[in-house]
């Protein structure tokens, strides 16, 4: 296979794709030996697919061959492109253009003279579409100007390149538009229609027909929702009814995905984010008329359906997905109560779904499916075998009917006025589907739910539970028996994940029969069918012949599908774990075989390989561990892809790929390790494992591999899965990364055990003459309080570690020990910490360069600099001595001389080319003015970065980081087109670039901070009246690990710190009685860790969560951040105290020290005065 890569490669072929069966060989086995494969191909070169405008690749069937033909249809005709009339679409790029806030608040200004309540919102919308499109008519010359010089600059680097490489990007821009386009189609019953007229009429009679309601009469709902046991709660119900508030609105408008296609309106969510200021109080007053039933959802509700081919090359209506584009007013209201919504799922939902569930993941379903299967495979005993039955509904979202999505939430517990809410939502829309960028005549639904409403997942898991109760139900009574994965156990029966569903049951013809009447019962009253195509059935290892053959003529029609994987990961591994999971490799190699790749800069490359290569295997690495040699081979894959260009198959290979894997503050790029990144993602879904034990998949895990012990004290066991082999390997990064956080201190041994925040080892290092080794730490606290024994404790460990374990904090409650993910701050696993520490214990055992240590700090900064990522990667090799300098050409024997070809004077170095050569130091003459006259001794590149980092500022940093590139290009013009540019050129260019690019990030990162802080309050402002409110700050002194506030002395930790402030305020709050207190603190990690709804597991999360029942307690307090411009009382208070030896209060006398802040404040806030 590889061979044939290469093959490819040096003949420029591309594969033409296929239509129909993906596979075109098989071996005719009707056992489970039955395999296929796709063999066979159709390869073009580029001047083939220059010369044939439109083609295609049709897999025929195969009559006396086991291979199938391929027909290849072409013809050199282009298909008619209709182009309709251009929708209205806000351009993100206008923002930077000070013009644009004109416009729109000139537009928004008018409206509020017209009368603000007798304008429409979305007449508003309309009217400044209308004055956008003609300011940007009015200056289009001037861009039509700038994108024809563009264009020139382009040709002009197109014809350097060559004729070839400018026909493959005609050729690419040509298939592109001729997939993006519909000009025929087949509808359901095979007629073709043509043309754009024909084409909408199609799917609008398609569509028309899908969104039609069945009309599922009442006692079908009833039959199938009987089951259901009510657990909305009267005070749930409370919290969905609650006022609606501005605040839920500006965070579903700051959190929304900023160049997300916008709806019929043309304005995405980035024109609100960008024009907050100005568009902000019209967006919530009207969104807040919205969801309180002052406006008709319908006048916000118009939908375009844009359409998503499902195949490469689609023939049929059916063969496309439909996305429903919304408008973002409407969006915005419909996030804020799915927001509500998902606050009463969580623990509402049962276990067997996992979709859309915060702290469920797809792989829960995945992990447990596989174990359930790999009982069944294995399972040799027992009289009855035991089926699995994959179903996949055709259309869900599509056929949901709205009465049902009603009567699931009432029979719920869900009050009159949610439902009602709910049912405006999804009742009062409209469509209009989006042909070849034209929308067509508007279709009125009367079921279904949209593929891009934010509330449409959470309504659909509510709907499945229909389902679900019928199958719970079934099994409660024996109707239906699911399948243990070990005695006594957990028996699972179903599975879903969305429209994923698979069925466990006995394998015998009478429950084929019983499932197949709960799920008609569910198709009559919720509006669905199965999909035929993709419904499986497999069969556990003792199930007889002849029981299998009764069930597959029971089913007739309905098994068709394949059950080679569930949920996009294979079912089964078999015992080449390299062949089943060699498709990863596959996949690489097609997107590394694109031709536009190797157009891409060495940035370009960088992020090509890290976001997308790297990426592909992830979903998989999550629950398998992969074969190493699939890894390596990746790996190659990866490293011939970045060192090979566009003009030579090969390329120079001037660095190995594990140092180009190392950090970037290592010399590295940060290219993942796989192994190392396959064992942080599984030792993931061991910590959830951990964390979650009364979840569906670590109660499987428990029953099956551990049901006497822990997860860390697992073993092995006899016959694993290949699941629980990868988890399991896992188990020594997990147990390195955990630590104890204190919180009673009846679990954890003091000698023996990691709950020091040191690094390193985590231990207690004492030596131990008083204590025996089974002392817990309880016994280090007063015995009946929540308080270090301070002299107790410096009695027996050393000074640092008695600082230490007196720095800790302990709650005042009594909390039990917990585990924590120790490399993380906020004590939550994270890929990314449990990575780096896989790399860090894997670099043990060979050591690291002290020398690579020490430039840490130099490459920090270097990759910190703000200038194109195309000159951060040339210093990268440049300063790794990377280049192809005459010095290192020789060395790989390319060339014999090695003298710098301007000056003809000394070996050709990078030093040398950038710095020394006579021809450099007329650049760097007129360059910056610092380092025009310097005379530096060092013998490398690093090293002179080293000097001019230390000497320089950050602005002139980044203009000699551009001239040195422009230093290397100006030397490679010589050398190739034997022209060498003027130093003046060199210098003027560099900076232009520079000043381009900055001028660019400056204005994306203006708008965004804009965005941002649109409501930010800058100076200090009074509470309402009968409200107080208490600002609160802290002064540290490291050196002494001093707290002032409280008085707490070893306190070296600023999140801790302030942790015990805040402790401090609600104390004195709560002393003096303060009913109503707005608390407010520049702290943003406390603020928002005090807010959260997740419990904290950092270190200082005792402090946290005792705040946080303190908040329960007085449920009119409240915790705000405050920038620190409005908090300098409190701060200059602080600082001032850390000179005060005794506690001191002030109740009527005002403290010198902030006299003069508060005079200030009062002067802001009394603006007469």
């Amino acid at each position: 296979m590889e061979r044939f890569r290469l093959a490819l490669e040096k003949g420029n072929l591309s594969d033409l794709g296929w239509k129909g069966n993906k596979f075109t060989w098989s071996n005719k086995h009707e056992d489970d030996t039955f395999t296929k494969e796709r063999l066979d191909r159709a390869v073009a070169n580029p001047r083939w697919a220059h010369l044939y405008k439109e083609y295609w690749v049709e897999v025929l069937v195969g009559r006396c061959s086991d291979h199938r033909p391929l027909l290849l249809v072409s013809s050199k005709k282009d298909r008619n492109i209709w182009r309709g009339k251009k929708v209205f679409r806000y351009e993100a790029g206008w923002a930077k253009d000070e013009e644009c806030e004109g416009v729109i608040r000139r537009e928004w200004d008018r409206g509020e003279e017209r009368g603000e309540k007798s304008l429409n919102f979305m007449n508003l919308l309309d009217n400044c579409s209308k004055a956008l499109g003609k300011w940007n008519n009015q200056n289009k010359f001037n861009r039509v100007r700038a994108i024809k010089e563009k264009t020139e600059v382009l040709k002009k680097l197109q014809e350097d390149e060559g004729r070839h490489n400018s026909a493959e990007i005609k050729r690419v821009q040509r298939e592109r538009r001729r997939k993006n386009s519909i000009s025929q189609v087949l509808d359901d019953r095979g007629r073709v229609f043509r043309g754009q007229v024909e084409v909408d009429e199609a799917f609008r009679s398609y569509f028309e027909r899908l969104f039609s309601t069945s009309n599922p009469n009442t006692a079908a709902m009833e039959k199938c929702l009987q089951n259901i046991v009510p657990w909305v709660t009267s005070e749930m119900n409370e919290r969905l009814s609650r006022p609606f508030s501005k605040l839920e609105i500006e965070v579903v408008i700051k959190s929304m995905a900023p160049l997300k296609s916008p709806g019929p309106d043309g304005f995405g969510a980035c024109f609100y984010q960008n024009h907050w200021a100005t568009v902000g109080d019209k967006v919530c007053s009207t969104v807040l008329d919205l969801l309180n039933g002052k406006t008709s959802f319908s006048s916000v509700n118009h939908t375009f359906i844009v359409l998503i081919p499902k195949s490469k090359d689609p023939k049929l209506v059916t063969e496309y997905t439909p996305i429903s584009l919304c408008n973002v007013i409407y969006k915005v209201a419909s996030k804020v109560i799915a927001n509500r919504l998902k606050e009463v799922l969580s623990a509402s939902i049962s276990a067997n779904q996992s979709a859309f569930i915060p702290g469920r993941i797809i792989t829960d379903n995945v992990m447990v499916a596989y174990e359930v299967l790999h009982s069944m495979k294995v399972s040799k005993k027992g009289k009855k075998g035991s089926m699995a039955i994959k179903l996949d509904m055709s259309k869900a979202y599509d056929r949901i009917e709205w009465p049902y999505v009603i009567a699931v939430m009432k029979r719920l517990g869900f009050c009159d006025g949610w439902t009602s809410l709910i049912l405006k939502c999804i009742s009062s829309v409209s469509f209009s589907v989006l042909i070849n960028g034209t929308p067509g005549e508007v279709l009125l639904p009367s079921r279904g739910l949209r593929q891009g409403d934010p509330l449409s997942p959470y309504l659909f898991i509510l709907c499945a539970e229909g389902l679900s109760s019928l199958l719970n139900n079934s099994d409660l009574r024996g109707n239906t028996k699911g399948i243990s994965v070990a005695r006594h156990g957990l028996r699972v029966n179903h599975l879903l994940f969305a429209d994923d569903c698979i069925l466990f049951c006995r394998a015998s013809v009478e429950e084929w029969r019983k499932m197949q009447d709960l799920l008609l019962i569910y198709e009559k009253a919720s509006g669905q069918f199965l999909n035929k195509e993709k419904t499986a059935v497999f069969f556990s290892s003792n199930t007889s012949v002849e029981v299998k053959r009764k069930i597959l003529v029971e089913g007739g029609a309905i098994v068709q599908g394949s059950y080679d994987k569930y949920l996009g990961l294979p079912t089964m591994v078999g015992r080449s774990k390299y062949n089943t999971f060699r498709s990863l490799k596959e996949r690489v190699w097609q997107k590394i075989s694109n031709w536009k790749n190797f157009f891409l800069s060495g940035a370009g490359k960088e992020v090509m390989i890290k976001a997308v290569l790297q990426a592909i295997p992830s979903y998989t690495m999550s629950v398998f561990m992969l074969p190493k040699r699939l890894c390596k081979e990746i790996n190659v894959m990866l490293f011939r892809f970045w060192w090979k260009n566009q003009k030579n198959s090969s390329g120079i290979v001037w660095r190995s790929w594990e140092r180009m894997s190392q950090s970037k503050e290592g010399g590295g790029l940060g290219f993942r390790n796989l192994t190392s990144f396959n064992s942080a993602l599984l030792a993931k879904q061991a910590w959830r494992i951990l964390q979650n034990p009364s979840s569906m998949v670590a109660t499987i895990f428990k029953q099956k591999y551990f049901r006497s012990s822990s997860l860390l004290e697992a073993k092995l066991g006899r016959a694993p899965s290949q699941i629980w082999r990868s988890i399991w390997s896992s188990l020594d990064l997990l147990k390195e990364g955990l630590r104890w956080r204190v919180g009673d201190g009846q679990n954890i041994n003091i000698w023996g055990q990691r709950w020091l925040p040191t690094p390193s080892s985590f231990r207690v290092q004492s030596p131990n003459p008083l204590l025996n080794t089974c002392v817990l730490v309880k016994d280090l606290m007063f015995e009946g309080r929540k308080v270090w024994n301070e002299g107790f404790i410096k009695s027996i460990f050393s000074k640092e570690e008695a600082d230490m374990i007196i720095s800790i904090p302990l709650s005042k409650r009594d909390v039990d020990d917990r585990m924590i993910w120790g490399p993380s701050k906020k004590g939550i696993f994270s890929v990314k910490s449990a990575y780096h520490l896989e790399e860090s214990r894997s670099r043990v055992s060979i050591g690291e360069s002290s020398e690579q240590n020490g430039l840490g700090k130099l490459w920090k900064s270097i990759w910190g600099l703000n200038i194109p990522g195309s000159t951060k990667s040339f210093l990268w090799k440049a300063g790794n001595n990377l280049l192809a300098t005459r010095k290192n050409l020789r060395s790989k024997r390319i060339v014999e001389d090695s003298r710098c070809p301007i000056c003809l004077q000394e070996e050709e170095t990078v030093l040398h080319v950038l710095w020394q050569c006579p021809a450099a130091n007329d650049v760097w003459s007129g360059s910056v003015i610092s380092v025009q006259k310097w005379r530096v001794g060092e013998g490398d590149l690093l090293g002179l970065l080293e000097v001019l980092t230390e000497k320089l500022s950050i602005g002139d940093m980044e203009e000699v980081a551009v001239v040195l590139r422009g230093l290397w290009l100006r030397r490679n013009t010589f050398v190739f087109e034997s022209k060498l540019l003027s130093h003046t050129y060199v210098i003027s260019t560099a900076r232009e670039s520079l000043e381009e690019y900055q001028s660019s990030c400056g204005k994306i990162t203006e708008i965004r901070q804009q965005a941002n802080t649109g409501g930010l309050v800058h100076s200090w402002s009074p509470p309402d009246v009968y409200w107080f409110k208490a600002n609160w700050d802290v002064a540290l002194d490291v050196k002494q690990r001093k707290l002032v506030v409280s008085r707490k002395a070893f306190v070296d930790q600023p999140a801790i710190a302030e942790g015990w402030a805040l402790r401090k305020a609600m104390e004195l709050c709560e002393d003096l009685r303060f009913n109503k207190v707005i608390m407010e603190g520049d702290a943003q990690v406390v603020v928002n860790a005090v807010n959260s709804q997740i419990e904290d597991l950092s270190y200082f999360g005792s402090i946290i969560e005792d705040l946080k029942v303190q908040m329960k307690e007085w449920p009119n307090w409240s915790v705000k951040f405050a920038n620190r411009n409005t908090n300098t009382a409190a701060h200059t208070l602080a600082k001032e105290a850390l000179h005060i030896d005794l506690e001191k209060i002030w109740i009527e006398d005002i403290p010198v020290c902030i006299s003069d802040c508060l005079l200030r404040d009062y002067c802001i806030v009394n603006t007469d005065i």
